[in-house]
């Protein structure tokens, strides 16, 4: 099994520190910065700077208002317009959101930022397809990329109308496998878009990756029991569900007591009576 990449594990750590911060000293620093506004009302940087403060403590109103007023004192970089890209996209105002991103892009073409932001807005209006190709555009351009860009170009290419685009799903949730690593969000969107296809045999040789990839495998294992089922194949139903069964059974009394492995276990039981009663 392939690891997921050290670049991954730090990304976590940073989304946790940027939330950390949201919700601590925020409120704090925009008191602090409105009184330097007070003190310099022309300095364009100060209402910028205020303007991501309100944004990041989801004020988007306020951020949009603070970065029209740094633009009118002469504000005007990058981060400005992804900051109106990004308030505007909360504020659902999507002809806005795109209009910065493409003002982005119209100079800096594979800006990953403006790329992410577009295709989600796109995908929002339901333009499937174009979502698509740009979700396809930030996993090509991306130095590094996440499990999210690869789960989100697959929905949109899922949600596509013609076969060719929809199976694309697959394409690109195999690239992310081959370039991560088989994390379980990965396969496990795989499997979600073979069962709503309904090509269950291939979503079991996918879990059956997922069994030999868990350390505990009694879910895995009954996983795979009702995509056999979904089969209409007994026999091998019935061998999932026995694994399942004493892969509860090998864990620590402790464990197989809690509310989630007794509630495994009465599924295995309904799903092995509902097949001795086919019979």
């Amino acid at each position: 099994m392939k690891k997921a990449p050290l670049f991954l594990c730090i990304a976590m750590l940073a989304i946790q520190a940027q939330t950390s911060f949201a919700h601590g000293d925020l409120h704090e620093r925009i008191l602090l910065i409105s009184e330097e506004i007070e003190s310099a009302p022309d300095n364009s940087t100060l209402y910028f700077e205020r303007g991501k403060l309100y944004f990041y403590h989801e004020q988007y109103l306020l951020s949009v208002d603070d970065l029209d007023k740094a633009g009118e004192l002469g504000y005007n970089d990058f981060l400005h317009n992804l900051f109106y890209a990004k308030a505007y996209q909360k504020l659902n105002n999507n002809t806005k959101a795109i209009f910065y991103t493409d003002k982005i892009l119209s100079y800096d073409s594979k800006n990953v930022n403006a790329i992410k932001i577009k295709a989600e807005v796109l995908f929002k209006q339901k333009e499937f397809e174009t979502s698509a190709l740009f979700f396809q555009q930030l996993i090509n351009k991306s130095k590094r990329t996440l499990p999210e860009n690869y789960t989100q170009a697959a929905k949109a290419y899922h949600n596509c109308t013609g076969k060719k685009m929809r199976m694309q799903c697959y394409v690109v949730l195999d690239k992310g496998i081959n370039t991560l690593g088989e994390l379980p969000t990965l396969l496990k969107e795989k499997i979600r878009y073979y069962k709503k296809d309904k090509l269950f045999p291939e979503a079991l040789l996918v879990q059956k990756e997922i069994i030999k990839n868990s350390q505990r495998k009694e879910t895995a294992y009954f996983e795979a029991a009702l995509l056999a089922i979904a089969m209409k194949d007994s026999a091998v139903a019935k061998q999932y569900l026995k694994q399942s069964e004493n892969a509860l059974f090998a864990l620590p009394k402790r464990i197989q007591l809690n509310k989630s492995m007794q509630s495994l276990l009465a599924s295995i039981s309904k799903q092995k009576n509902l097949l001795t009663n086919k019979h």
